[in-house]
């Protein structure tokens, strides 16, 4: 699948995604085609497609969710699960990555472009790309621009599953985490943080 034909069906699923080498791409060892959680959740939206989620559980070291989406138009509905464990993440908050690789993985199913795309939370490699020497250093900026957004979206999941009593725990953490932001993405996590009552404004 060429470039065009890559675009041609994610904007048959989302008309208003623009084409950015950020929200899809291709791999260059094996050409698949990646997409990112923030393009998925956008398919979410514009298909009216409601993910849910089961309790996270753990096996033999593997945290596993499951999530059940739901197309509300057309009533299809696709479960399907999202794992990790250390050796297939090394992200600091495997919940919240099984969670969107869970996410991921149902609403690709429920729109039937699974196997034309996998999601860019499926593994880190698909994130955090090689990246060689005599690469220009638009190439290098755009793999780190990546590796960052995926960052920032991963906390954004995180903190939205806290509770005070966790967030009290964890709040040293989390600020040292958002010092790599950019003050855009600081202050969209500060307003989050007001709404859900755990800092005032």
């Amino acid at each position: 699948m060429d470039k065009q034909q890559a675009w041609d069906k994610i904007q048959k699923l989302c008309p208003n995604i623009e084409q950015n080498n950020k929200l899809a791409w291709q791999l260059k060892q094996n050409k698949q085609w990646i997409i990112s959680n923030q393009a998925v959740q956008r398919i979410a939206a514009y298909n009216n497609i409601f993910v849910t989620f089961s309790e996270p559980k753990e096996i033999m070291g593997n945290i596993y969710i499951k999530a059940t989406a739901k197309n509300a138009k057309t009533g299809i509905q696709i479960e399907s699960f999202g794992e990790t464990s250390s050796k297939n993440t090394h992200n600091a908050y495997p919940i919240a990555m099984a969670e969107k690789r869970a996410h991921d993985r149902a609403v690709l199913k429920c729109v039937d472009v699974y196997s034309d795309f996998y999601s860019d939370v499926e593994a880190e490699e698909f994130i955090v790309q090689d990246v060689k020497e005599d690469e220009d250093e638009d190439e290098k900026k755009q793999y780190k621009d990546i590796k960052e957004k995926h960052k920032f979206e991963g906390l954004k999941v995180r903190i939205n599953n806290l509770t005070k009593e966790d967030f009290d725990v964890q709040k040293d953490e989390i600020r040292n985490e958002m010092k790599s932001f950019s003050k855009e993405q600081k202050n969209q996590i500060s307003n989050q943080l007001v709404l859900k009552g755990f800092i005032t404004a």
